[in-house]
Formats: C-alpha cells, sequence, structure tokens
C-alpha cells in the first residue's frame, strides 16, 4: 500500500513539473501564443496573421470527413471550431482575400451536404458563416476611410 501511494505522489509530482516547467515549446491544439500560428501574430500586418486561414480550412477538412464517415457530432465540431478561429481573426482585426470567402462558404456547403437531413448541423454551420460575415464586414468596414472607428449604434434610425 505504502509503494502504490509513493507511485502516486512520484506520477503526480511528475506531471506537475512538466506541465509548469517542462518542454514548453511543445505545440498543442488551441495553444495561444505560439510563433507562426494566428494566435502569435499581434498585428493584421505580421505574416503570422496568415496562419488562421490554414487552421480554418483544416476544421472544415476534418468536419467534412467526420461528416463522410457518419459522424455528425464531430462534424459539428469541427465546424464550431473553425468559427471560433473566424471569431479571434476578427477579434484581433485580421483580414482575408476575397477568394478565401467563397471558398469557406462552399466548404461549408459542402459539409452539411453530406448529412442535409441534421438541423444541428446547417446550424453549426450558418453560426460559422455569420462569424464569416463579421469577418468580411470588419475587413471592408476598417479598409473604408473613417470607418476604422468602428460601429456606434445608440439609438435606431428614425424613419423620415
Amino acid at each position: 500500500m505504502v509503494v502504490l501511494a509513493c507511485v502516486l505522489v512520484a506520477t503526480l509530482a511528475w506531471q506537475g513539473y512538466e506541465k509548469y516547467f517542462g518542454a514548453g515549446d511543445k505545440a498543442q491544439s488551441g495553444d495561444a501564443g505560439l510563433a507562426g500560428r494566428p494566435y502569435g501574430a499581434e498585428a493584421p500586418s505580421d505574416p503570422a496573421a496568415r496562419g488562421w486561414e490554414r487552421d480554418f480550412a483544416g476544421a472544415l477538412t476534418e468536419a467534412a470527413a467526420a461528416g463522410k464517415s457518419g459522424d455528425v457530432t464531430s462534424a459539428e465540431m469541427e465546424i464550431d471550431r473553425a468559427a471560433s478561429i473566424v471569431g479571434f481573426a476578427w477579434q484581433r482585426g485580421f483580414s482575408a482575400e476575397p477568394e478565401f470567402f467563397a471558398g469557406a462558404l462552399a466548404a461549408l456547403d459542402g459539409v452539411v451536404a453530406t448529412h442535409p437531413e441534421s438541423e444541428r448541423l446547417a446550424d453549426h454551420a450558418f453560426q460559422a458563416k455569420i462569424a464569416l460575415a463579421e469577418l468580411r464586414w470588419g475587413a471592408t468596414a476598417s479598409s473604408d476611410a473613417g470607418a476604422s472607428a468602428g460601429l456606434a449604434l445608440a439609438a435606431p434610425r428614425a424613419i423620415a
């Protein structure tokens, strides 16, 4: 019994050491601040800011593969991951070329086509399309003169 307790304490100590002091350069999914990843870019002009597009495409590829294999839940999760990547890019002020949006929408439609009867899958894809629209609107608004201050809605429009 004492030996088992010693092994348990040693294992926990080793895991704690690895977590806080161990190899900090290991790439993990969702790790913020890695060089060469969109999360490591500080400004939209930073070359690392384009990495999010690769991650987005990877998530949609995984969603399509999951949909084709019949795993609708995994496809939904990958679409959500893609939408969160786009949301993060939008919050950081990153942009994309217009061709990116056409391809992204087609890829989302392709994932939904794997299971057209699934309303949940269609809802997840719709939310991802909203995130893409926000990103595209943010990119066009920031490129317009005088629109870089953002959109402020104080009251509804008056109809004259």
